[in-house]
């Protein structure tokens, strides 16, 4: 008995027509992953950038100086997506002439980094073909279709598909891996032994977590080796495919600075030091518990990865935690399919049936080979308590696959068929209507732009002093004495750029840097000038007081009669665990000290959502978001001087 209804197709061996029909399927589905990705996919620029977006800087150090050289090309990832952005860059940055718009100097800010998101959604999309694919070796076609469209519509994959990192290229290069291994072992040629290579390789060159594709192709030639294939040239093949992968990771993982990775002597207090540099996340911390990272981790067993400090303590099977909250929080459709595909499988186990029964040996093949890429990624991800939700991507496209089979159990049930139909109806609805609602969220205002525009309309007859408590980076142009007051208050890559265009001899290694022509251009600080309002971040000696203090409410009415603004901008969002919000009780310290003071009124609320949770929108969509939210970003409150 057969626990799929219908039949897998038989890709290895269908007439030419299936295959065009196959082909056709797999492009749709590329249209539509493309389609949900480039929507807004300038979202939050330029004020508002991703973090650990490396491949920027790669892509940067490879423009500049040739594609060979690869200096800082390696720090923390592997270089081929920074490679492919700097094969297809953006026109030539060319310093902006005296009298620029507010907005040229916008869109020159992030030209690059706007570019590497388009990069990164391309190459991100062929993951949802590529998982339909791979289901049709041993799923029905409709099901196989559902394994498809379920990674397309993921919001998961799309939060981290419009991103300029990683690790939505890697999802697709792995699903790409463990496709081209089932061809191999369906067929073994030099040709599809090439191919097996060159995806791996491309795996292993995206980031460290793509060498998981080694685990599909060893299930190949495992398979192949117990087989009928003519062993030498399996054994070709394979010598071939180890050739191409080793000659790719030698060269986009090692670098000419440095070897391999980054210098783990490279501390936060070195990066904040830097030509007046303009610190991190991490300075945050070094700052706020006066610890080093050496320092914090000198009594933990621990071991130094590109750069990454990894506590052996660590490894305690909390990421499977992560896992199920990873999936809740943004797909709980998937996981509600994957937990009965689940108890499909328990079930036909208790039975004594192979999931796929009935299936031909190639069908067979295939979903042990899939599985073997998926089982020992999980575990690894799973007992990693650091484990986070975009390591999971790489899980994306077997956990797709594992959803679609748990609606092909649930329609080979003894039920209604207008109870399972329905329920699938509803699922890939549903997945349907998040995406575009995520889409729309994108394209829509952020919250810093409406504030943005509210600094613009109440400046009309002057030039108020902003003060900005707990929000940073709003598009607007800073004067230069404020960005000077305050040299590591910068945390966005609009931020870096003002930096940039008032020290314009100082190359940052921090943000996004671009040398260009000075022929023409604008003298330094010019457009801080001209078109610079005066807005004054909260530093980092007053955070860093009031993380510290006791009586947090008092030193932000400190901080607040000492600047003696006209307008105070404040997140009153509930803040993450780390970032640049900074802890929940800073946060709420500054909203009592603002409503204990007489001086100012609440002018207006810039909302984010129509619910209590007010949960701060920044590079991250979940699954109730997309639903209750209409602008990204914190929401913020305006408060202006009262009129006497």
């Amino acid at each position: 008995m057969q626990a799929t209804p219908g039949s897998p197709q038989d890709l290895s061996h269908a007439p030419p027509s299936g295959r065009r029909g196959s082909l056709s399927v797999a492009l749709l589905l590329l249209v539509v992953a493309l389609g949900f990705r480039l929507v807004g996919i300038n979202h939050g620029l330029p004020h508002f950038g991703e973090p650990d977006a490396y491949l920027v800087d790669q892509a940067d150090s490879m423009i500049e100086d040739g594609i060979t050289d690869r200096y800082r090309a390696g720090w923390k990832y592997p270089h081929l997506v920074g490679t492919v952005l700097a094969l297809v860059p953006p026109e030539p940055v060319e310093r902006l002439g005296p009298g620029a718009s507010l907005e040229a100097h916008k869109e020159l800010a992030t030209r690059l980094r706007k570019r590497g998101r388009v990069v990164v959604a391309v190459l991100s999309s062929f993951a949802a073909p590529a998982v339909y694919l791979i289901a049709a070796r041993f799923l029905a076609g409709r099901f196989a279709f559902m394994a498809g469209l379920l990674l397309a519509t993921s919001l998961l994959h799309i939060c981290f598909s419009v991103q300029a990192r990683p690790h939505g290229p890697v999802s697709a290069m792995t699903a790409l891996a463990i496709l081209c291994a089932i061809r191999w072992r369906e067929r073994p040629s030099l040709s599809r032994a090439i191919a097996l290579g060159l995806s791996i390789a491309a795996s292993v060159s995206t980031l460290h977590s793509g060498a998981a594709a080694l685990a599909p192709a060893a299930g190949a030639l495992l398979g192949l080796m117990r087989s009928t294939a003519p062993r030498a040239k399996v054994l070709l093949g394979t010598l071939l495919a180890l050739m191409i992968i080793s000659a790719s990771a030698g060269w986009f993982y090692i670098r000419a600075e440095d070897g391999f990775g980054l210098d783990p002597a490279r501390s936060a207090g070195a990066i904040a030091k830097r030509d007046g540099g303009l610190g991190d996340a991490q300075l945050d911390r070094v700052a706020k518990t006066g610890r080093s990272p050496e320092e914090v981790n000198k009594d933990r067993t621990v071991f130094t990865f590109s750069g990454h400090v990894v506590p052996l303590s660590h490894f305690n099977g909390y990421g499977f935690v992560v896992a199920a909250k990873t999936l809740a929080t943004y797909d709980p459709i998937i996981l509600f399919l994957c937990a009965l595909a689940l108890l499909g499988v328990v079930a036909m186990a208790l039975r004594r049936r192979s999931p796929v029964a009935g299936a031909d040996r190639h069908a067979m093949s295939a979903a042990w080979i899939t599985a073997a890429y998926g089982v020992p990624t999980l575990l690894v991800y799973g007992i990693y308590q650091r484990s986070t939700d975009r390591f999971y991507l790489a899980l994306m496209p077997v956990t797709c696959i594992l959803a679609a089979y748990g609606m092909s159990w649930l329609a080979s049930r003894r039920l209604p068929r207008a109870l399972t139909g329905g329920t699938m109806a509803l699922a890939v609805g549903t997945m349907l209507l998040a995406a575009a609602l995520a889409g729309r969220l994108r394209v829509e205002p952020d919250t810093y732009t409406i504030a943005a525009d509210t600094v613009l309309e109440l400046g009309e007859d002057g030039d108020p002093l902003v003060y900005l408590a707990e929000v940073s980076g709003i598009p607007l142009m800073t004067r230069a004495e404020m960005i000077q007051k305050e040299a590591i208050w910068s945390r966005g890559p609009w931020d870096t750029y003002q930096w940039h265009i008032l020290h314009p001899e100082k190359r940052l290694l921090v943000g996004e840097s671009r040398s260009a022509r000075r022929e023409g251009a604008a003298a330094p600080g010019e457009a801080a000038a001209r078109l610079g309002r005066q807005l004054m971040p909260a530093d980092l000696a007053t955070r860093v007081k009031l993380f510290h203090a006791e009586d947090k409410a008092a030193v932000a009415s400190e901080a607040l009669v000492e600047a003696d603004p006209d307008v105070i901008l404040i997140s009153t969002s509930p803040a993450l665990r780390k970032g640049l919000i900074g802890p929940t009780a800073i946060r709420d310290a500054w909203m009592a000290a603002v409503r204990a003071d007489g001086r100012w009124e609440l002018d207006r609320t810039i909302k984010n959502s129509s619910s209590d949770r007010r949960y701060p929108l920044g590079y991250k969509l979940s699954f109730l978001d997309v639903f209750t939210n209409h602008a990204r970003g914190p929401e913020i409150e305006v408060w202006t001087r009262r009129e006497d």
